[in-house]
């Protein structure tokens, strides 16, 4: 098809091999569900536009329609809709792998969205001092200094969260927090896991826009 200087809206492609070229152009409301959707987009704008590869007939190529999504967003800058379209890229990608494969993508798409989604990291770093601080809080007197017998329960919940907290971002203890006995060893594992995520988040945030 070629497409040209003009704004069309609620066209829809379904199990269809689609190609061409749209030029100074305004798209609305597109529907493809399967096929195949690969146009060279030119000074056009795609805007709210739907794409599903289940369950329909599709080529095993469909990626290239996402990318075909995400490369006309990152033109016009619209970053935020190129972004979904790459998540969707990944994720047909990753349905694809097999074995090991599978489950290391699984990891690479809840863990960060593949590098995409920097929120997913700093929900993972909450959850993980969260959880590193109820392990403590079970033996506050491994990770705390001192007499943790007159302490309240609420002493011991936040000192063992701020433990976690200095553990995980590898800020360092002070003060009566330090772990002991077997804590050392799950507080080195936080504190290799907060390195790594940290380093994640940055190279997140550098990869998005929005």
């Amino acid at each position: 098809m070629q497409i040209n200087n003009s704004e069309l809206q609620n066209w829809k492609f379904i199990n269809s091999y689609a190609s061409g070229k749209i030029s100074n152009s305004l798209l609305q409301y597109f529907r493809v569900w399967g096929g195949f959707f690969n146009p060279v987009f030119e000074n056009s704008e795609p805007d709210h536009f739907g794409i599903w590869h289940k369950p329909m007939k599709h080529s095993p190529d469909f990626d290239r329609t996402y990318r075909t999504l995400f490369r006309a967003n990152t033109d016009l800058g619209n970053h935020k809709e190129a972004t979904k379209f790459k998540l969707m890229e990944l994720d047909f990608i990753g349905e694809k792998q097999k074995g090991l494969q599978y489950y290391l993508w699984w990891i690479n798409k809840h863990y960060w969205g593949y590098g995409w989604a920097p929120l997913k990291i700093i929900r993972f770093t909450l959850l993980a001092i969260l959880f590193f601080g109820i392990i403590f809080s079970f033996a506050p007197g491994l990770i705390i200094i001192g007499n943790t017998e007159t302490m309240s329960l609420a002493e011991k919940t936040g000192n063992s969260l701020y433990g976690s907290i200095c553990t995980f971002v590898t800020l360092g203890y002070s003060g009566n927090i330090a772990p002991q006995g077997f804590f050392k060893v799950i507080a080195s594992i936080e504190a290799i896991l907060g390195a790594i995520t940290m380093g994640f988040l940055v190279v997140s945030l550098t990869k998005t826009k929005e």
